[in-house]
């Protein structure tokens, strides 16, 4: 199996762009490149970094949010990566939420912790949940990563030890593993 590994030129300083040149271009880069930045830069150190990831949230797409979601709450004041947080989730559809909910769970809230119930209850009610037509359920993934961050924000809810004996039991091995080995811990 061959492995490729990348490593960001803005990790070491060797490229930049700054705010004008990324307004510029990036409306001529395809979708692919502009993922590939995204990934990229969140090795930058330059100190308009956070100007660069308010770009994105304003220009990107679902895929470039993804990549920059973890760095959000780390690098945006709490209240605006929050309320942006907050206003992607509610919006995303299910099965995309996994990096967003871990956010979330990053930014220690309990408004993050309000949406995620809001979010959970969404994807619980979504029909394509616990489904067996598929290798995966991406429904499944999602319930199991907002409920692990509503559990890392301190949700003791009763409902969700129910969720979890349900996903427990899903019918899609990789799915029933993932919902163990992630939320096993909090159940046992």
């Amino acid at each position: 199996m061959d492995m490729k590994v990348t490593e960001s030129k803005f990790r070491d300083g060797s490229a930049s762009i700054s705010l004008d040149e990324l307004a510029a271009d990036w409306e001529g880069w395809g979708d692919g490149e502009k993922l590939d930045f995204c990934h990229a830069v969140t090795e930058a150190t330059f100190d308009y970094l956070p100007d660069v990831y308010r770009f994105i949230m304003k220009n990107g797409d679902i895929e470039c949010w993804g990549a920059i979601a973890a760095w959000i709450p780390r690098k945006l004041p709490e209240a605006e990566a929050l309320e942006w947080l907050v206003e992607v989730v509610h919006e995303i559809p299910t099965g995309k939420g996994e990096k967003f909910f871990q956010a979330m769970a990053l930014t220690k809230s309990s408004e993050a912790k309000k949406a995620l119930r809001t979010c959970l209850q969404r994807i619980w009610d979504d029909p394509s949940l616990l489904s067996e037509d598929n290798f995966f359920d991406n429904a499944a993934q999602d319930a199991v990563s907002c409920m692990e961050a509503m559990l890392q924000l301190g949700d003791e809810a009763p409902d969700l030890n129910q969720k979890y004996q349900i996903l427990a039991q899903h019918p899609i091995n990789i799915n029933r593993q993932t919902a163990i080995h992630k939320l096993g811990k909090y159940f046992s």
